[in-house]
């Protein structure tokens, strides 16, 4: 795991851990918008997962996170 900024701003989460599909473009971390098993594109995408632990706050753009690169 590693920090990185991430490109556009995160709502808060849920009750449960998550980890969302991502990748890193110009030093950001970009959210894969739709996180779905069936989006095989998107899925091909991912070159990271993003934590996100239950309840985190609100994260704006630029905020750092911790990721795992895949």
């Amino acid at each position: 795991w590693r920090m990185s900024p991430v490109a556009h701003d995160l709502p808060v989460a849920g009750p449960r851990e998550t980890f969302l599909c991502g990748f890193e473009q110009d030093q950001r971390v970009h959210v894969i918008e739709r996180q779905e098993a069936s989006g095989q594109a998107k899925l091909a995408r991912t070159t990271l997962l993003v934590r996100r632990p239950a309840f985190d706050p609100d994260r704006p753009a630029g905020a750092m996170v911790p990721i795992l690169e895949l």
